[in-house]
């Protein structure tokens, strides 16, 4: 099982909106809800609603994340994403965490719609807990959302882990965590970190520039060892960051994905100040030996690349975004299809 940690913003939405079906077969997004400074509690779980209705492929099913909703006296966030999902005939599973503030009846509320179970992420802050030998708290919150470790999807969320060093201080974490979830019982278990820096606005232009996918490489590591065990699913944060970002007008850019590196393409604007040489970036993205072997029918992204290659469309940033978000998943999905690593 692939795990995508997504955003709840329009890029994540246009690019699961044209996932195939070779892809969606593996795919269990978890989703996060984030707010709207111009919106309320209640406007922005409707707003998420709405955007996972118009874009949920058929049957896919979604682990859905509220913590970042704060209750504002306009309603339950997570009660009423659910609610509004569960209308619309998508299956949802509620995600909670020890300690994540959200109340414990929301989650029993949302699991009792869905029929579908819970979602326990742990942070590294309950993997710590774990390897001290003080992990109380987690069957003291599966027992206030009345869940079963059966019925719940566990997922060992190391967050960031952008540099070799901070991967190798949550590799030890991970192999403590695993070793505990193995005799838990659990539905499922994933290991999910995020190695995409938190901006890239210090890369150079014209060019493009790898970082390595150390979140790639430390599930690879682990999981290959008798501690993690090929049924660990994969889960990581695609092509940003774990921790979330302020929109903002970025320069023409790619965030696109190879075997064990991403190269972000990052372009200056035009001479009229427009985004025309976005094309040009994709005409390089084509030359590039980390172009797909298929070409556009890689992934629905692949395709809008090409067309923005020869003239036929610009886009614009959350555009740009989805291209990229849409080849991930396609690369992951195949490669953990085929070669059993991310």
């Amino acid at each position: 099982m692939y795990m995508p940690i997504l955003k709840g913003r329009r890029a994540e939405f246009s690019a699961l909106c044209h996932v195939d079906e070779p892809v969606s077969s593996i795919l269990r997004p978890l989703l996060e809800v984030l707010p709207d400074e111009r919106m309320s509690v209640h406007g922005s779980s409707l707003r998420f609603a709405h955007r996972l209705m118009d874009s949920a492929p058929k049957d896919m099913i979604f682990a859905v994340d509220c913590r970042y909703l704060r209750p504002d006296g306009s309603g339950r966030p997570l009660q009423r994403v659910a609610q509004a999902i569960h209308e619309w005939g998508i299956t949802m599973i509620p995600v909670f965490s020890p300690g994540d503030g959200q109340d414990p009846a929301d989650v029993r509320v949302a699991a009792d719609w869905h029929k579908s179970g819970g979602c326990l992420r742990l942070d590294r802050a309950n993997c710590l807990s774990i390897a001290a030998h003080r992990e109380d708290q987690i069957p003291e919150v599966l027992d206030a959302v009345d869940l079963r470790t059966t019925d719940v999807d566990l997922v060992i969320d190391l967050g960031d882990v952008c540099t070799r060093e901070t991967g190798q201080d949550a590799a030890q974490l991970s192999r403590t965590a695993l070793a505990w979830a193995q005799s838990r019982g659990w539905r499922s278990v994933t290991l999910a970190s995020g190695a995409f820096p938190v901006n890239i606005s210090d890369l150079p232009l014209g060019t493009s520039t790898p970082l390595p996918r150390w979140d790639a490489v430390l599930w690879a590591e682990l999981v290959g060892t008798p501690i993690g065990g090929q049924d660990v699913g994969y889960g990581d944060y695609v092509v940003s960051n774990p921790e979330p970002s302020r929109g903002f007008a970025p320069l023409p850019n790619l965030r696109y994905t190879a075997k064990r590196h991403w190269h972000v393409y990052r372009y200056p604007k035009s001479p009229d100040g427009g985004m025309r040489t976005f094309g040009d970036l994709c005409l390089a993205v084509m030359a590039s030996n980390h172009w797909p072997a298929q070409g556009k029918d890689f992934s629905w992204g692949d395709e809008q690349v090409q067309l923005c290659a020869h003239g036929f469309k610009i886009g614009n940033p959350a555009m740009w975004r989805a291209f990229g978000i849409s080849h991930h998943l396609a690369v992951v999905a195949d490669r953990l299809t085929t070669l059993g690593e991310p």
